[in-house]
């Protein structure tokens, strides 16, 4: 992450998406956050000040994960890994 947003991997700003994202993918369901999209806009925002006229929900779609979750796909998933 520090690589790609050119910074420090010892930031604090990196640590916490780092912390954020960790906890995330500890979940079965998957589930888009518009935190973490805003949290990426608000960087990027650090950079160009245009940034801030965009909604984080502009940038995904997640009508087809919230079907999946909805009917039990990722249960089905992680059952049949066991």
């Amino acid at each position: 992450m520090a690589k790609y947003m050119r910074s420090s991997p010892q930031d604090k700003q990196i640590i916490s998406a780092y912390e954020f994202y960790a906890r995330q993918f500890n979940s079965r369901a998957l589930d888009m956050n518009p935190e973490g999209i805003r949290f990426i806009v608000e960087q990027m925002a650090l950079r160009d000040k245009s940034w801030l006229e965009w909604k984080p929900e502009r940038f995904y779609d997640d009508t087809i994960i919230k079907k999946l979750n909805k009917e039990g796909y990722w249960d089905a998933v992680y059952k049949r890994l066991r």
